[in-house]
């Protein structure tokens, strides 16, 4: 309480006090908020990414298995960027990390070793649960994002 020249008291200081306080929480309250539509708008954002680099993993697969004819898949990732087969063919313009762990993506090999797909290995819960591309329909029933997984499955003869 604050002094008045005759000796009087008054109650300012107290609502001063407690102004400040509220204003305190609600700017707090209003920070936490922000940050986690931030948070979610980031996570978006690499769920966007994970589908373009995913599908891009997957058209390079396509493209060296399908190269000349010789129906194999890459061995290694780095396949992709210069295939050992044939000088100067690039299937993939550089090789990309996985957006969700920024780390190493985790490989699908088929029976004879060769890479087919990639996928994430992060087992958090997808944000995005709905209105995917025809071609990406079945990750709806995703746990994952390990569950997205971007495989070539060539066609076969007669399909």
């Amino acid at each position: 309480m604050q002094t008045l020249a005759a000796g009087r008291q008054t109650k300012q200081s107290g609502f001063t006090y407690l102004v400040m306080l509220i204003a305190v929480a609600v700017l707090s309250i209003s920070s936490a908020v922000t940050s986690e539509v931030l948070s979610t708008s980031v996570l978006r954002d690499k769920e966007t990414e994970l589908i373009f680099r995913g599908q891009a993993y997957q058209r390079a697969i396509e493209s060296y298995y399908q190269a000349h004819s010789r129906f194999q898949y890459p061995r290694r990732l780095a396949d992709l960027v210069n295939d050992p087969r044939f000088p100067n063919t690039h299937h993939l313009r550089q090789l990309y990390t996985d957006p969700i762990t920024d780390q190493a993506w985790l490989l699908i090999h088929s029976p004879d070793g060769g890479i087919t797909g990639v996928a994430s290995s992060s087992l958090r819960q997808p944000l995005k649960r709905a209105n995917f591309s025809d071609e990406l329909i079945h990750f709806q029933e995703s746990v994952s994002y390990q569950d997205w997984q971007f495989i070539f499955v060539p066609i076969q003869a007669g399909e």
